[in-house]
């Protein structure tokens, strides 16, 4: 199998300690990662590379959009505000990038690690969110999204139960409960 990974974090916790820990353990696919472009700096690729295993073939970042969906997010409003259209004008210009390196990388799935990268999801592609998040009901087009997507991993049943409404419109869905060893 070849699989992408997506990730908006590529930190030291949460999700991201997670996903080190699947992919450094999974050694049956060909794998590589896209992470958030950073606005200021740039990530050591090497520096990646050892959290998330040295045989993660290729490692780039792009401009993703975010969308602050959940509960818990960042609650300064007009700071997540400017934040969110900055990082939208960042990816209306620079999607067409992302859309190509999907394509070109003929992947048998695109694990999207975050409902806050849901806008990532392209029904052209084996797109598969990881949901982490409780959704809160503010971006609409998350729902959209999960029903574009080929699969949805909920991290618990609280995570699932805020889409009801459109769990008969998922295509696949599976409950992993967190913690799991990967």
């Amino acid at each position: 199998m070849n699989i992408l990974f997506i990730t908006h974090d590529a930190g030291f916790y949460g999700a991201s300690r997670s996903l080190q820990l699947l992919i450094r353990n999974y050694h049956g696919a060909t794998i590589d990662m896209i992470v958030h472009r950073r606005l200021v700096g740039r990530y050591d690729i090497e520096e990646l590379r050892s959290r998330f295993g040295g045989h993660v073939r290729s490692i780039r970042s792009f401009h993703l959009p975010l969308s602050f969906c959940y509960r818990g997010k960042p609650e300064r409003p007009i700071l997540l505000f400017l934040y969110r259209l900055g990082l939208d004008l960042l990816w209306r210009m620079t999607r067409h990038r992302l859309h190509r390196a999907l394509k070109a990388g003929s992947y048998d799935a695109i694990h999207i690690n975050s409902l806050a990268l849901h806008r990532v999801v392209d029904d052209r592609y084996p797109c598969i969110v990881h949901v982490r998040e409780i959704f809160d009901g503010t971006d609409h087009a998350a729902k959209q999204s999960l029903v574009a997507a080929r699969g949805v991993i909920f991290i618990d049943t609280a995570t699932r139960d805020a889409f009801t409404d459109i769990l008969p419109n998922l295509r696949h869905l599976l409950v992993l409960n967190n913690p799991v060893d990967m």
